[in-house]
């Protein structure tokens, strides 16, 4: 086969697939961060806590107080990026361990978290409406016991 003859069926395929997904394809909407924070609310709440939310611009956090048990809560990415100001964030309070999907972990699920990002974003270029598995950052004081909430309150939310 001649190359130019390759090199038109290349072309050819490239619009070909480029159009498809230009045709198919949505823009990503955002994630709804704050239904995160009044979902993280709502479940120190239910479990006796007094609230109140901080808002920083890159972290939205909700903080709990109930007895001399104190608690913080705000949304982790999966990529890390503000990993560093979370556990300045928490420091006064403990350190963190992370909610996924119902569990509480010591350390953030990068990898898996990432992998499903990445799929339900593409899902979501294509109109489908997968739920989010946001992760939890938490801190808690030494006289809480976070093991003992409702995780899976927080562990799939619509966007």
């Amino acid at each position: 086969m001649k190359f130019s003859t390759l090199a038109s069926i290349f072309g050819a395929a490239l619009a070909l697939t480029i159009g498809v997904k230009a045709a198919f394809t949505r823009a990503l909407p955002e994630d709804d961060r704050a239904l995160f924070g009044a979902q993280a609310i709502a479940l120190l709440r239910s479990a006796g806590f007094e609230t109140r939310r901080q808002f920083h611009p890159s972290a939205f956090i909700v903080q709990g107080r109930r007895g001399d048990c104190r608690m913080m809560i705000a949304e982790y990415d999966p990529d890390g990026t503000f990993a560093d100001l979370l556990t300045i964030f928490a420091a006064p309070v403990g350190s963190l361990r992370y909610a996924w999907r119902g569990r509480l972990l010591a350390e953030p699920p990068r990898a898996s978290a990432l992998s499903e990002r990445l799929v339900r974003n593409q899902l979501r270029r294509f109109g489908a409406a997968p739920s989010r598995h946001p992760i939890a950052a938490v801190a808690a004081s030494p006289t809480c016991m976070p093991e003992r909430l409702d995780w899976s309150s927080i562990a799939a939310l619509p966007r």
